[in-house]
């Protein structure tokens, strides 16, 4: 256990300096891994709180990132149209910037590609770190069947752990709806 809660550390760290959701994808394999290699019984209470708090370590990363506003509907365009010219003159969609010699049109149609390319990145890294949250939420709920035992001492126990976490309101929620029966 100890091993694969080093490695998602690290994973962790990388991915504070990288952003890079392939990095913390990895951090939830180190993770996963933990109930694969322990043995069936139920771990000492020590050891389950050690994975726990790693768990909670990766999803308060998650947190600070996903964005609770992001509407998977509101897709990027495509194509970013560009704005007639001062006498009229519309260009398709897709057109070099320099190829539109009215300055204010080109400035404010590189100002709308910008702004759909900042969207579309945004996009990409919602909708990708959403796919890590979800994996990461049934790891979790694999890890917590796995080192908990269902009802009593066992769930209070977890239920501490996550009350006295670092998470907001409503991850502790969401995570203790995946506490395992």
């Amino acid at each position: 256990m100890a091993e694969h809660i080093r490695v998602a550390q690290q994973r962790l760290e990388e991915f504070e300096r990288t952003h890079s959701l392939e990095t913390l994808s990895h951090a939830v394999q180190a993770l996963e891994g933990i109930e694969q290699t322990e043995p069936l019984q139920t771990p000492p209470p020590e050891v389950r709180s050690r994975g726990t708090l790693a768990w909670v370590t990766l999803f308060r990363h998650i947190d600070q990132y996903l964005d609770p506003n992001f509407d998977p509907s509101d897709v990027p365009s495509v194509n970013v149209i560009p704005p007639a010219t001062s006498k009229g003159v519309k260009y398709p969609s897709g057109v070099d910037p320099n190829a539109i010699p009215d300055s204010k049109a080109r400035t404010k149609y590189i100002e709308m590609l910008n702004q759909n390319r900042a969207k579309l990145e945004h996009y990409n890294f919602q909708h990708r770190l959403g796919l890590v949250n979800q994996r990461a939420l049934e790891g979790f709920h694999q890890y917590t069947k796995h080192s908990f035992a269902p009802g009593g001492a066992g769930s209070a126990e977890l239920r501490r752990i996550l009350d006295g976490s670092p998470l907001g309101t409503a991850r502790k929620r969401e995570l203790a709806k995946r506490l395992s029966p």
